[in-house]
């Protein structure tokens, strides 16, 4: 199905609507009208063709109401093939559920996909927290140090994975993070004069080592 026909009168103030969505150019539709009413009339009506309901328009009830919606082979859309969004359903909205996915199966697909993953990052977080040492907050702490936000949880595990599987086991892997990154650190790394000590050191390091006959950066 790449062209959906819709030819709508007197549907819930819609008094004539008849137009072509043409899916090959574009997978969305943005239907926007002055009067700020489309968006709930448009739903409501096709909210009735996925329950398979009659259509009517509220205020002239006694107008004749047409609504076709059909492919572009001429077959009707079949009411398991409408999903309608619901932003005022309250448990709609706290539902963990894909709001876009008009097909049953692929939409419970979609849904046992993501349940997967959370599982996967469960039991991920939970070796992580006796790995590191961190009881709470292991989650936004990788995602601000590899992906500079505390919501790109994901985005973070997937730069890290070329670099942990590139790189050979380090003699600190069994340091727990606290001892190395705690409050007390945090304040002396803020210090002033620790800061500027710290540099004199790299500084003075690395030029002892660019000097060395028997010595390289790196090794």
């Amino acid at each position: 199905m790449n062209k959906i026909k819709v030819n709508l009168e007197n549907c819930y103030g819609i008094r004539k609507l008849e137009t072509e969505f043409d899916f090959t150019k574009t997978k969305a539709y943005a239907i926007y009208a002055p009067n700020g009413i489309m968006k709930t009339s448009f739903a409501l009506t096709f909210k009735d063709l996925s329950d398979n309901a009659a259509t009517t328009d509220r205020i002239y009830k006694d107008r004749k109401t047409v609504r076709s919606v059909v492919d572009d082979s001429g077959a009707p859309i079949q009411p398991e093939q409408v999903f309608v969004v619901e932003p005022y359903n309250q448990d709609y909205k706290s539902a963990k559920i894909s709001t876009l996915l008009v097909n049953k199966k692929l939409k419970e697909a979609y849904e046992a996909i993501h349940q997967a993953i959370d599982e996967k990052k469960e039991a991920l977080l939970k070796e992580l927290k006796a790995t590191s040492g961190l009881k709470a907050g292991i989650e936004e702490e990788i995602a601000i140090t590899f992906a500079k936000d505390p919501k790109e949880f994901f985005r973070a595990l997937n730069r890290l994975r070329q670099e942990v599987s590139e790189e050979k086991p380090s003699d600190l892997m069994d340091v727990k993070y606290p001892v190395i990154f705690n409050d007390q650190v945090l304040v002396i790394l803020n210090d002033d004069d620790f800061r500027a000590k710290l540099k004199e050191y790299i500084e003075i390091y690395d030029r002892l080592i660019s000097n060395s006959t028997f010595f390289q950066k790196g090794i």
